[in-house]
């Protein structure tokens, strides 16, 4: 079985988001959603942090980014 996490940006404004999704043992599946903001665009230095945070803590073997070429290009950056 795998854990996986799943972070998402939503452009509007709104609550964050976290769920955990029941899966068997020994897997699990985490959604963790995100604001952008007031700032629009420049809310992606933080939401950034915030994904490089989790990351760290989760440690992936697998790193992969999509939905928008916003998206696909700050996965492209991390670390």
């Amino acid at each position: 079985m795998h854990s996986v996490r799943v972070l998402c940006l939503a452009y509007r404004r709104t609550a964050p988001v976290r769920r955990v999704d029941p899966v068997a043992a020994p897997g699990g599946l985490i959604w963790q959603g995100y604001e952008l903001g007031p700032f629009g665009p420049a809310g992606f230095p933080g939401y950034r942090r915030a994904v490089i945070e989790e990351l760290r803590a989760f440690a992936p073997d697998l790193l992969l980014g999509g939905s928008d070429a916003p998206h696909v290009v700050l996965t492209r950056s991390l670390p």
